[in-house]
């Protein structure tokens, strides 16, 4: 078996296009790439957020942010299993 072609991190968000976890790896300059670990969309890092490109911590309704946030699923359990989710909050 041969070595990945790239080592990526899991993130504690989702993505925004389909909600599955977000993974981050370093591109050679030290820019963070964001990659969904579901639907494969990627996007490159941006200064100044504290979330990735493509998380749905981003999300809008028209051009007002949504409200929505990545957080730690305080209740896991079989109906709702992930580790984080994307909840609306005030």
């Amino acid at each position: 078996m041969s070595e990945p072609e790239f080592v990526w991190r899991l993130t504690s968000h989702l993505c925004g296009a389909c909600l599955g976890r977000v993974l981050e790896r370093l591109e050679d300059d030290g820019r963070p790439l964001y990659r969904c670990s579901n639907c494969g969309v990627e996007g490159e890092g941006r200064q100044g957020l504290s979330h990735p490109s493509i998380c749905a911590c981003g999300s809008k309704l028209g051009k007002r942010d949504a409200g929505i946030r990545c957080i730690r699923n305080p209740r896991p359990r079989p109906s709702l299993p992930g580790e984080f989710l994307a909840a609306e909050v005030a």
